[in-house]
């Protein structure tokens, strides 16, 4: 379960950014929606408003790239260097480090990871676990290594004999020569679940699904939401093509026969929520993490609020799994389905510097219209329109003087 991502100088965020996932305490409403564990309760879904451009995707990238470096850390080329996209609009940002930290419980003990890169070396790295109090598992500050060897099977070996280069990080270093905390960490990091916008890395991982005992359930998923596909059928003579399977009716209106679609012949609607539901189905089963850009794409509210509902409820998320989502759908914000903890709002000010905000810190009434004061710019995560119509008359007038 995630507790907390933290990060800094990534993209469009200049300066410390955090999203949290533990719930407030003095938040009494939906309980359904949050985690009880013995030490901290934590959120089921979090939710990240803003207009166009200003950080909710790349917001999930910055999770993207530290799931990346943990995982691909000791591919790099000596002296590649890291494809790290600091915020480039200010001259203190631009040379300066990076930083990324993350808060997760697994198998019931929570853990601190985090670094501190450049585009060429591990500035830092640092590995803490929680029980009753805060434990060093190790610390790094440039070629200096402070570790606990009792957690951290290979550790000893691998610092004494200068196995860890700058450019790598030892977390991934430690997995590869087979420390067992170190895989499951790195474990944790692959398991979380990333959509993009298009759905381009998740439609081929949902087809593959169908042919696997998922599938009863992807067609169960689309039933209910009412998209009229019966089954999934492989092409007749290009196997690796999809078909969907529809009813056929007679001048009575009764079934007589199905026919195949093709899938593009589908809406993009259709497929969307088709690519969207093995990650879904996954993440619920397995207790995952799920992140996803615009949830909203070509969906219809009613199946937006659907599909929250599977993760807030303890029928269908048995085993916690969390969603984190951006969305321009403001419905959502009077609908009642969430808390003002797991409402987010991302802002960029005319410096070009996003800001992250939860709808927690501001001093709001009970019962009161979040819709309303979110379009109205109460929370600052709604874009500063010109008077578009002038430009145009600017640009006739402008046409007019250049023919004269």
């Amino acid at each position: 379960m995630l507790v907390q991502f933290h990060f800094e100088n990534f993209k469009c965020f200049k300066d410390e950014t955090k999203l949290s996932l533990v719930a407030s305490n003095h938040i009494k409403d939906n309980v359904d929606n949050v985690i009880k564990t013995d030490n901290i309760n934590l959120l089921k879904s979090v939710v990240i408003y803003g207009p166009n451009a200003s950080g909710k995707t790349k917001l999930l990238n910055a999770f993207q790239f530290m799931r990346l470096m943990v995982e691909r850390s000791t591919n790099n080329a000596v002296d590649r260097g890291f494809s790290i996209d600091n915020f480039r609009l200010s001259t203190e940002s631009k040379e300066s480090p990076s930083f990324f930290e993350v808060v997760f419980i697994l198998d019931e003990i929570q853990y601190r990871y985090g670094f501190e890169l450049t585009k060429k070396n591990i500035l830092s790295e640092w590995l803490y676990k929680k029980e009753k109090k805060e434990k060093e598992l190790f610390y790094r500050e440039g070629k200096v290594i402070e570790y606990d060897s009792s957690e951290l099977k290979r550790v000893k070996s691998l610092v004494e004999e200068d196995m860890i280069r700058e450019d790598s990080l030892l977390l991934t270093v430690l997995a590869q020569f087979n420390d067992q905390l170190s895989q499951k960490i790195v474990k944790w990091f692959h398991h979380v679940n990333l959509l993009s916008a298009d759905g381009s890395n998740v439609q081929s991982y949902t087809l593959d699904k169908l042919s696997t005992p998922m599938k009863q359930k992807i067609v169960r998923l689309m039933k209910d939401a009412d998209f009229s596909i019966n089954d999934f059928v492989r092409h007749p003579i290009n196997r690796d093509e999809i078909q969907t399977l529809h009813t056929v009716y007679d001048e009575n209106k009764l079934r007589v026969d199905e026919t195949p679609f093709m899938l593009e012949d589908e809406s993009n609607g259709t497929i969307h929520f088709l690519s969207l539901t093995a990650p879904i189905l996954d993440t619920l089963d397995r207790g995952k993490i799920l992140m996803i850009d615009e949830l909203d794409s070509g969906l219809h509210h009613d199946l937006i609020v659907a599909l929250l509902k599977l993760f807030h409820s303890e029928e269908t998320n048995p085993h916690n799994a969390q969603l984190i989502f951006n969305t321009q759908n403001t419905n959502l914000l009077s609908s009642d389905l969430f808390r003002k903890d797991q409402i987010y709002f991302v802002s960029k000010n005319r410096y070009g510097e996003a800001s992250l905000t939860s709808a927690a810190d501001f001093m709001l009434r009970p019962g009161a219209n979040l819709q309303k004061k979110y379009l109205e710019g109460r929370f600052g995560a709604v874009p500063y329109l010109k008077n578009m119509n002038k430009s145009f008359t600017s640009k006739k007038e402008e046409d007019n003087e250049n023919r004269d």
